[in-house]
């Protein structure tokens, strides 16, 4: 990021597991390595780096590009990155050992520019940006098998088709241009036709395959576009500048989108909205069977079926809900806002148990994992109780500014 530090999540129990600090300019690239025990790490002209998982750095040497790509080549541990040493202004393609003991092989090309780097799907070749043309080089001999013809705008970020047969990329004027590759012989080229997408108002800023059928743009305008790789039209948009966050059902098949008072649930196939509600904000149930709304001018939450757009059961509160979970078995419905936090059967729809945060805020709540436990927060304290809302378990106090 723009700081010193690189943070490590876990992402099935979606916490960061710790911080790296790497130096005091900006991390453009990071790749680990194929054991997942090591890092690389391009700092904005500035160096590249190996650390551990832990947190040791291995080595580190100087480097006066801008090093937006680093990858990782194979399991002898070899990194590849472009690079420019203090004492010259050459910028080659460099593939390093494990450590950056030494240079394995320098890739030079003609006209000293290399922007960005990315290996081929099957390793045997590699693509390079020099700022005007996309170069195709083998990765072992250093031979330029092909170049692409230029573009009037600079390219921006591009990737490979995971089947090795295209090159995405974008442009600072928003386009998108996709090239076939062609193989004949061990050697590939570029096919002469190139087809252009226009994507974006303003630069397409990167671009990401997400499977053989489909990739991601993401553009100055505050759009992520979704395409289809085959009819290379939209598949899904979602508009970033007027929805503050998304979130995707269980079975990945619909895309919730909250605006702030302004829910969609779109349907992530072909793009369509299959339920809208301009007054309310959501969340999946565990199951993704249900979706639990809340409406903050009419005191109510609401728990839906998404596939028949249908509310099957309501609960009127006397309190703007500012948070409401269902447990996994759907029995129990949590509702925090104010100064009290309530629990209900949602069978019968009546209140089973009720907590008081001192002070009012309660604004965040939560089931453990056995969903035994529910904790809420409120007041700069985090409050655990038992499942039945009637006894407290205990307390984190010290806590400002909970938000989740």
């Amino acid at each position: 990021g723009a700081a010193d530090v690189v943070g490590i999540v876990d992402t099935e129990n979606d916490y960061q597991v710790r911080k790296l600090y790497h130096s005091n300019r900006n991390v453009d690239s990071i790749c680990f390595s194929a054991d997942g025990q090591s890092l690389a790490l391009g700092s904005r002209y500035n160096n590249l780096s190996v650390v551990t998982f832990s947190g040791y750095l291995v080595a580190k040497i100087p480097n006066t590009s801008r090093m937006e790509t680093v990858e990782y080549v194979d399991d002898l541990g070899r990194w590849l990155a472009p690079y420019c040493p203090p004492d010259s202004r050459q910028q080659s393609a460099c593939m390093w050992d494990a450590k950056l003991s030494q240079v394995e092989q320098q890739i030079k090309h003609h006209n000293n520019i290399t922007k960005r780097v990315k290996l081929s799907p099957c390793g045997r070749y590699f693509a390079l940006d020099d700022g005007e043309n996309l170069n195709l080089y083998h990765l072992e001999s250093g031979d330029r098998m092909a170049d692409s013809d230029s573009h009037r705008a600079g390219r921006s970020d591009f990737d490979f088709c995971p089947n090795g047969k295209a090159i995405a990329c974008t442009h600072l004027d928003g386009l998108i241009r996709y090239h076939h590759l062609q193989k004949s012989d061990g050697t590939i080229s570029f096919a002469p036709e190139v087809q252009t997408i226009v994507a974006h108002e303003g630069e397409a800023k990167c671009i990401r395959f997400l499977d053989i059928d489909r990739f991601v743009s993401a553009g100055e305008d505050g759009l992520i576009k979704v395409w289809s790789s085959r009819k290379l039209a939209p598949k899904l948009t979602v508009d970033l500048e007027r929805s503050h966050w998304c979130e995707f059902s269980p079975n990945g098949s619909q895309l919730l989108v909250s605006g702030g008072r302004d829910l969609a649930i779109i349907d992530c196939n072909n793009g369509n909205f299959e339920y809208r509600n301009p007054a309310a904000i959501a969340t999946w149930s565990p199951s993704g069977e249900q979706l639990v709304i809340r409406e903050f001018q009419r005191q109510l939450v609401e728990l839906m079926d998404p596939d028949e757009d249908e509310i099957h059961t309501s609960f009127q509160l006397d309190f703007r809900p500012d948070a409401a979970i269902l447990s996994r078995d759907g029995q129990t419905l949590a509702v925090a806002g104010g100064a009290q936090v309530r629990l209900f059967d949602t069978s019968s729809r009546q209140e089973i148990g009720r907590q008081m945060v001192t002070g009012g805020g309660a604004k965040c709540i939560c089931f453990s994992n056995d969903e035994s436990l529910l904790a809420f927060a409120g007041m700069g304290e985090i409050h655990l109780v038992d499942r039945t809302g009637k006894n407290k378990v205990g307390k984190i106090p010290g806590i400002s500014g909970i938000q989740s």
